[in-house]
């Protein structure tokens, strides 16, 4: 269920990135999509169970409102960085 929830924050945020502030115009939308919901599936598997202290076996399928707020701040710098690569090196 979270990494449902992951995916659709990282496509949105990918989506409004791309939409609103023109992030990654040289890629499209798709592609900035795609950078949002990996961004955001590294940021909730790997970086949010790495950086709380609460086991995992007794909050496996629950909503953890922190792994949420690491998704989404991952799949937002990584949107950035990409961005910022693109500008840098015309990629």
């Amino acid at each position: 269920m979270n990494i449902l929830i992951w995916v659709i924050t990282g496509g949105i945020i990918g989506f409004i990135s791309f939409s609103y502030f023109r992030a990654n115009a040289n890629y499209g939308k798709a592609m900035s999509v795609i950078i949002g919901m990996i961004g955001s599936m590294v940021g909730g598997e790997i970086v949010a169970p790495v950086l709380t202290s609460v086991p995992t076996v007794l909050t496996e399928n629950a909503f953890n409102p922190f792994a949420f707020a690491v998704a989404a701040a991952l799949a937002i710098a990584s949107l950035t960085i990409s961005h910022m690569l693109t500008k840098r090196y015309d990629l």
